[in-house]
């Protein structure tokens, strides 16, 4: 829901800034996020399935075990529910109605809502 309102902000910011300091002000608040990822992309590890696929696997590891080491702190999952992993040499294909099998149904529910409701709203806001 960020997007409707950033982008009702901005008209906002916009009405205000631009007649006092001028249209060239717009561009350099617009430059702020950009710069932002910028920084926050070097400081992203790298994907564990990249990492296998380059034959990386020291640093797969070693990114996984990080991972893990975070979500334990803040997360202790039910050993007794855990699936058991099982490695095949050729990837599976997932298929559409996986999307609302049991396991991702209330997922997928949400995340249409809310991008329904971001599109309502962003539309009713440019009308």
């Amino acid at each position: 829901m960020i997007f409707p309102l950033e982008l009702m902000a901005a008209g906002q910011i916009g009405t205000w800034m631009v007649p006092v300091l001028g249209r060239q002000i717009m561009f350099l608040i617009a430059a702020i996020p950009g710069l932002i990822i910028c920084v926050l992309l070097t400081r992203l590890p790298e994907s564990p399935r990249w990492l296998i696929s380059r034959g990386r696997l020291a640093e797969a590891e070693a990114v996984i075990r990080q991972a893990e080491a975070s979500a334990s702190r803040r997360w202790s999952p039910d050993p007794a529910r855990a699936a058991p992993i099982t490695m095949s040499s050729e990837p599976e294909r997932s298929q559409w109605r996986e999307l609302l099998s049991p396991a991702f149904r209330r997922r997928s529910l949400i995340v249409w809502s809310l991008w329904a409701c971001a599109f309502l709203i962003t539309n009713s806001l440019n009308n």
